[in-house]
């Protein structure tokens, strides 16, 4: 089997880089240089429509690339582009579609994101199907799949895993969250962690927080270690102090104080509103039914 020497390789790609920035840089050969053709094979330059394995040193206007696409720098007024199979950009990518393995130096972004997108600082896009992962963070309108941020993920509405450096925070959550910080939004359902707590205003699932877990109508198991407060409860709730005006089921406390209870309150002082004057307070049990 011939192998292709260090020296000769070097050559090779140092021949590949200088065609890539002449063909994409000069006004003369702005339309850039396709072998065989100008519409497949190996291309160089700013070739708009192209099928194969494409080198630029900027998109800019491009319309369509299937196969491999590599970029040095920037790129610029490229908001319509659309990339199937493989896009890598030194600096970053950015296009309208982009389906397939999609990985910037700095970011990512698209208006439609679908398969893997990489961004050494962040991914963003309107709509993310797939595996977002951004260095510090990933934020879209959509997001179906997973997606991964060192700092955050957020969106408005979102459907799959999400983890989050600090946060997790979108308008609607369904599947699972984890936030070293925190987990928050609108509608939530699933499983969700926050290492300091989970807000929402509307819970359904699991929720897990280390100081506090707050809703507007939760239902499932609603689980701190602190505080846990809401408007209704319906299932199982834990908290060192658990305030919830209408609560049925299960609440498990230090201090569990409840308007109105439908169900069991254990906890050294529990509090249920709408039990008779004598049993208002009660140490250890409380009930209603």
């Amino acid at each position: 089997m011939t192998r292709i020497s260090r020296p000769a390789a070097t050559h090779t790609f140092c021949l590949l880089l200088i065609l890539t920035i002449a063909c994409g840089s000069t006004p003369a050969a702005a339309g850039g240089l396709g072998l065989p053709s100008r519409r497949a094979g190996l291309g160089f330059g700013n070739l708009p429509e192209f099928t194969g394995l494409r080198l630029n040193l900027s998109d800019r206007g491009v319309q369509r690339v299937l196969g491999v696409n590599a970029t040095l720098w920037i790129p610029k007024k490229n908001e319509s582009a659309i990339y199937q199979g493989v896009a890598v950009g030194l600096i970053g990518h950015q296009g309208g579609t982009l389906q397939g393995l999609m990985i910037g130096g700095l970011g990512v972004g698209g208006e439609d994101i679908q398969g893997l997108a990489i961004g050494g600082l962040g991914v963003g896009g309107g709509n993310i199907q797939g595996l977002a992962i951004g260095g510090l963070g990933v934020g879209g309108s959509n997001i179906q799949g997973g997606a991964f941020g060192l700092l955050g993920v957020g969106g408005n509405d979102m459907a799959g895993i999400f983890m989050g450096g600090l946060g997790v925070g979108a308008n609607d959550i369904d599947g699972v969250a984890m936030g070293l910080l925190g987990v928050g939004g609108n509608d939530l359902s699933g499983l969700f962690i926050g290492g300091l707590g989970v807000g929402g205003g509307r819970l359904r699932g699991i929720f897990l927080g280390g100081l506090g877990v707050g809703g507007g109508d939760m239902e499932g198991a609603t689980l701190a270690l602190g505080y846990l407060k809401g408007e209704s409860l319906r299932g199982l709730g834990t908290g060192a102090y658990t305030n919830v005006k209408v609560a049925t089921g299960l609440c498990i406390g230090i201090y569990n104080r409840t308007d109105v209870l439908h169900g069991i309150q254990i906890g050294l002082l529990n509090y249920a509103g709408n039990n008779p004057a004598g049993l208002k307070w009660l140490p250890l049990v409380n009930a209603h039914f």
